[in-house]
């Protein structure tokens, strides 16, 4: 992700109580459980090869077992936002939001006029 990106997703995550940035932080949340389960896919996928061909070349040629094992280490479709959490902040120690940004962050129930 472009450092832009990275930075709004990281202030969604920190700022997610707000009301505005709950349904972001669910998408984002999301994203990250999607990545999980394809890396438990994967695992589990290179368990039945292991059990299934043992660890003799793969059918692509490649070294089989030890292949699928590495790229289910090293390949995360979403690595950047399941490392977000790296960043972020105790909530005690979360800097408060200048009252501009606060208010924006709200719902506000106001009547044309009023």
């Amino acid at each position: 992700m472009s450092q832009r990106a990275t930075l709004a997703a990281l202030f969604i995550s920190t700022y997610r109580d707000r009301p505005l940035l709950q349904s972001p932080y669910r998408f984002v949340d999301a994203i990250i459980e999607l990545d999980r389960l394809v890396s438990l896919w994967r695992y589990r996928h290179t368990m039945m090869v292991s059990r299934m061909i043992g660890m003799r070349v793969g059918t692509g040629g490649s070294s089989g077992h030890d292949y699928l094992m590495q790229t289910t280490i090293r390949q995360r479709v979403f690595d950047d936002l399941t490392s977000l959490s790296s960043y972020l902040v105790p909530t005690q120690h979360t800097p408060p939001l200048p009252e501009a940004i606060e208010s924006r962050l709200q719902f506000v129930n106001e009547r044309p006029g009023t």
